[in-house]
């Protein structure tokens, strides 16, 4: 069991989105691809850089360990910000 700290979720740092983009040097985007925590829906994430830093379509990340991403899709997250269940697993490691 990975018990998830509801009250600590933080969204993706900035560090892990570098490293992410380090991974995939050229380009200007960068795709998250795997499942909604909260309903289970297959989703893909776009993260584009802008002029102020960067930018996310598709849903949001979560990196309550530096080890795991969780994430959300766009309309779990608008029903509420919260990851739903604290015994399961993300489902990819962080980048």
């Amino acid at each position: 069991m990975y018990a998830l700290p509801w009250k600590f979720s933080v969204v993706i740092s900035i560090e892990t989105i570098n490293k992410m983009f380090k991974k995939n040097s050229g380009e200007n985007h960068c795709v998250y691809q795997g499942r909604c925590h909260n309903c289970r829906c297959d989703l893909e994430i776009k993260i584009t850089k802008t002029s102020g830093g960067y930018g996310l379509k598709g849903g949001v990340l979560y990196e309550p360990d530096p080890k795991f991403l969780w994430a959300l899709c766009d309309d779990c997250h608008v029903k509420s910000s919260k990851l739903e269940s604290a015994n399961e697993r993300p489902f990819t490691d962080a980048a």
